[in-house]
């Protein structure tokens, strides 16, 4: 069964992560944030996602035709309504 994005994790998506290309992690410094992205990690539609609109920001279309994801995954993943 999967789960919706929780208004939380929509945040941690937002917050300003500290990158550095010759370091592969990443410091999230708002201990609010930690759990919402450690519990997108674990999603495997959720990393599909963000791989896909990593360095591009895409529309549902493409992120499904890229993905395969299920559309009414994709839309309840994403939280369009």
């Amino acid at each position: 069964m999967t789960r919706a994005i929780t208004k939380e994790q929509k945040q941690a998506f937002e917050v300003r992560l500290q990158i550095r290309s010759s370091n592969p992690y990443m410091i999230v410094k708002n201990e609010r944030s930690k759990p919402a992205i450690l519990a997108a990690l674990g999603d495997t539609e959720l990393q599909k996602i963000l791989d896909a609109t990593m360095f591009n920001s895409k529309s549902v279309s493409y992120i499904i035709r890229d993905t395969e994801i299920p559309h009414t995954t994709a839309y309840r993943k994403i939280g369009c309504s």
